[in-house]
């Protein structure tokens, strides 16, 4: 069994999810780097020095590129420099190692700005919620159905899109009002509590969806398991005929957080319901929008005063 067969095993013991690990075993990227770089004839962990790994992360913030032929985002250099912690704490549980050149790795700093998250605005989501809960004109009442649910679980329950697509009926505590995500990221679970509104949507749902025999929450218009694509499009689709820009369930996601966050929730709180691993993801949404940013420094015209 090589390294990468040893690592993937020793994360599947860690409890990290499928998704989880194919990211980790991105190592052989950086594995191959260095083999290039050293003119070696294979990869010898031992012999990684701290100089190294700041060597990789100049060429990842430097040289490296994306699908799209552009340099990475910081926090693209950042996950795959904690994928190279990740590796080297399984070198030194594992014995391979007996130092660990990665501990003095820094992340990349990350310009903070909040226009890269994008949540709906209260006129928005009031047109959002007004189209979705008519049913005129409505064609197929199973997508319909299908669909409020969806947006709902969204823009209610503050999932992510692999998330929604990865429901099974007995994660639907309808009974209890709880709703519990078991492949959140990082592999961790949580459990979501369902407002009235959620309630109606999910019960109205699985009310016209419960003759298929797949225990797939959310099913395709073939009655089988949605891609995240699948998902996507169906959202996009709605935010085309709402005449809404950049809409995906992200936004729903953001727009869940944000509002949380403006009713007064605790940073806490919200990250607890919205699966964050680190507070600095929830601060995002403490910060105005820039919709709020405009209207606050529009409201300084003095057009009024002459």
């Amino acid at each position: 069994m090589n390294s990468l067969e040893n690592f993937s095993k020793w994360l599947q013991e860690e409890g990290r999810s499928s998704g989880t690990i194919k990211t980790y075993l991105q190592i052989e990227s950086f594995q191959k780097w260095w083999v290039a770089e050293k003119i070696a004839d294979r990869f010898e962990p031992e012999e990684v020095t701290v100089l190294d790994l700041q060597d990789y992360k100049q060429f990842l913030v430097q040289h490296a590129r994306n699908k799209r032929g552009g340099r990475l985002a910081a926090a693209t250099v950042n996950k795959l420099l904690q994928v190279i912690r990740t590796y080297f704490k399984f070198l030194i549980e594992t014995g391979v190692i007996s130092y660990n050149p990665a501990l003095k790795i820094k992340n990349q700093k990350i310009q903070k700005s909040h226009n890269t998250v994008r949540w709906l605005e209260d006129k928005e989501k009031i047109r959002l919620l007004r189209k979705i809960n008519n049913p005129e004109g409505m064609k197929n009442t199973w997508h319909y159905k299908r669909n409020k649910a969806m947006v709902y679980t969204f823009l209610m329950g503050g999932l992510r899109v692999s998330e929604l697509a990865g429901l099974i009926i007995p994660d639907l505590g309808l009974a209890k009002r709880r709703l519990t995500v078991h492949n959140g990221k990082g592999g961790k679970e949580r459990d979501i509590p369902i407002n009235d509104d959620l309630f109606q949507a999910l019960s109205e749902w699985m009310e016209i969806r419960k003759e298929s025999p797949d225990e797939i929450v959310f099913l395709s218009q073939k009655k089988g398991k949605f891609t995240l694509q699948g998902i996507e499009h169906v959202i996009s689709k709605l935010g085309e005929q709402l005449g809404l820009e950049d809409f995906t369930p992200h936004v729903l996601r953001h727009t869940f957080c944000h509002d949380l966050i403006i009713k007064g929730y605790a940073l806490q709180v919200v990250a607890e319901l919205a699966g964050h691993e680190d507070l600095n993801t929830t601060r995002i949404y403490t910060m105005p929008g820039e919709r709020e940013t405009k209207k606050a420094v529009n409201s300084l015209s003095m057009g009024d005063s002459f």
